[in-house]
């Protein structure tokens, strides 16, 4: 209840801030046999439980079974979740509480909560993973962690509420998604100074990704049912529109960068060719949660936080669900898959 409630209270200001702009153990059930995929999925728990924390989650895709729950703190509210490549620690975007969670994986335990003086919604790490970029919708900031000191190093004032992030691959600048302001705002990833601002897409950015070369920046326009492409070298330019229909809420790129998979809270999952920019639909449940992408490109994730409390796995082909991992599982949102630690 008090995840819906939080939900409900980040609508409205949202749209506040569109006015002010234009003025247990998991159980596993599939329908078929999981893909094998090497790793651990990782998921988080919105509500507290029985032991009065939040809670990091791993699942094994292979099995279906979970193999971890890590508490991140009393009400701490996780949404969004990075995990280094090797898998060894998980950064968790803790809402609530205002943290940002740092977990040894393989001793399955938080090690430290950084105090960021800001609600955290999402969660991306710099390439050389030496920096976490924490973006706030209430506050409207972006916070800045050096993952070695384990310290806040600066705070960031953005022009609206800000969800989405994403890194380029020379770790220079960090596109954020400036919710309700029609633009996406592209900072210094040092100094946070402001290097350019894509302004000519949809008013909802609430997702942002980047090619795997750093030229196409991809932003969900939750409101305008599109997903909006950018070339990073040319920001005053108009971005090519892709109608996915819907509220379009994360983006997921596969392995090999050709295939840009949406999540939707109204229609469920679409897979964009980013050669053709040519949209396919698949006939899914609905969900208000986070994706992931198998490393062989295979299977794509579903957090189904609102819909079925669990986490669904599809054919990245088919669209056909192939599993559901954790069923029952309280208000999974955040998700991101790591190597085995």
């Amino acid at each position: 209840m008090a995840r819906r409630m939080t939900r409900t209270v980040h609508a409205a200001l949202a749209a506040l801030a569109l006015v002010t702009a234009a003025a247990t153990t998991a159980h596993a059930t599939t329908t078929s046999s999981p893909r094998p995929s090497v790793g651990t999925l990782w998921t988080s728990d919105a509500t507290d439980s029985g032991d009065g924390q939040s809670h990091l989650i791993g699942i094994d895709p292979s099995t279906g079974k979970e193999t971890a729950r890590i508490g991140v703190g009393a009400e701490a509210e996780p949404w969004s979740i990075a995990v280094t490549r090797n898998g060894r620690t998980a950064y968790v975007a803790n809402f609530h509480n205002g943290t940002l969670g740092i977990v040894d994986t393989s001793a399955k335990k938080m090690t430290t909560a950084v105090p960021l003086g800001i609600d955290a919604d999402y969660v991306t790490l710099s390439h050389d993973q030496k920096y976490a970029y924490v973006t706030s919708m209430v506050a409207q900031q972006l916070a800045i962690v050096d993952t070695a000191t384990k310290r806040l190093v600066k705070t960031v004032t953005l022009p609206g509420p800000a969800e989405g992030a994403a890194v380029s691959p020379d770790g220079k600048t960090v596109y954020v998604g400036v919710y309700s302001r029609h633009e996406v705002v592209a900072l210094d990833t040092r100094t946070g100074a402001q290097r350019a601002v894509f302004s000519a897409g949809g008013p909802f950015a609430r997702r942002v990704q980047l090619s795997p070369d750093g030229k196409q920046l991809y932003t969900t326009d939750y409101y305008g049912g599109a997903v909006d492409v950018y070339n990073t070298a040319r920001p005053a330019q108009a971005p090519r529109k892709v109608p996915v229909g819907g509220r379009p809420l994360d983006l997921a790129l596969s392995p090999d960068g050709r295939t840009l998979y949406v999540s939707d809270t109204r229609s469920g999952l679409a897979a964009i060719d980013t050669r053709t920019l040519k949209a396919r639909q698949f006939t899914i449940t609905p969900s208000f949660g986070d994706l992931a992408v198998s490393r062989d490109g295979k299977a794509v994730y579903l957090a189904q936080y609102e819909s079925a409390g669990s986490v669904s796995a599809f054919d990245a082909g088919s669209g056909e669900v192939t599993a559901t991992f954790a069923d029952g599982l309280a208000y999974p949102n955040g998700l991101a898959l790591g190597r085995a630690s």
